[in-house]
């Protein structure tokens, strides 16, 4: 059972011969694929499908380690910034990535994890995090992802407001792996999926943190709002 839903517009680019810094404006939206393992009983007329009974949602981590705001962007347009506080209120020039004179500036990174409301009948498990496998920004921008196991605890970004998270690595996020992360178009897609350990047969948050970060190098020459791209989870429903 596939949910999806469509990214809301963007109509905001700077161009480069302002006088206003260079940035990059990074627009996502997150989807769930859930897959139902069943066995098909048939009769000489009928057919009876399971039913997916759980209901589960994408939330995106932010605020303070020892009391994080979890923000549902299941249905919602998320951006990556250089601010842990406006993904979902800011406007597309609040805190973008300044395209850096040399080398390369970093957003905020993003943490995601995935929550169930209603439990499954019995359980829901193969969690697997992937993208198209086609990065749509422009050059120089990229996108690495890692996981976080449950054994380590969420860890707020952190950076420059207006100029620069700090870089996405195990020694700034304990329990990364891998450090650093892979690129996420290249490595991560439908056919090679990022395995998200975890399991439930209840409620509440459950499997690994999934992190994420927006890297603009200095050789990008293409300012202003990026096309929308998608991640996606999916897992196994009994």
């Amino acid at each position: 059972m596939a949910r999806r839903h469509s990214p809301s517009k963007n109509d905001v680019t700077l161009p480069r011969e302002t006088r206003q810094p260079i940035v990059i404006t990074i627009y996502l939206y997150a989807h769930i694929s859930s897959h139902s393992n069943w066995k098909m009983r048939c009769n000489e007329r009928t057919r009876r499908y399971p039913i997916l009974t759980a209901t589960v949602s994408i939330l995106r981590w932010s605020g303070s380690s020892a009391s994080p705001t979890k923000t549902n962007i299941t249905a919602l347009n998320t951006r990556a910034t250089t601010s842990d506080s406006d993904a979902q209120t800011g406007s597309p020039t609040t805190n973008p990535i300044p395209v850096p004179v040399s080398g390369s500036n970093y957003s905020y990174w993003i943490t995601t994890r995935l929550n169930c409301s209603v439990a499954p009948a019995t359980a829901i498990q193969n969690i697997l995090w992937y993208t198209s496998g086609s990065n749509p920004f422009p050059s120089g921008v990229t996108c690495q992802v890692a996981t976080v196991p449950l054994a380590d605890s969420y860890v707020q970004a952190t950076g420059t407001p207006g100029i620069t998270g700090t870089q996405l690595l195990s020694a700034n996020y304990s329990g990364l792996t891998p450090s650093p992360p892979l690129d996420a178009f290249a490595n991560y897609t439908s056919s090679s999926p990022l395995t998200v350990n975890g399991s439930t047969t209840g409620t509440g948050d459950f499997g690994d943190y999934v992190a994420y970060q927006i890297t603009v190098a200095s050789t990008c020459t293409t300012p202003g709002p990026t096309p929308q791209t998608t991640f996606t989870f999916q897992y196994d429903e009994t």
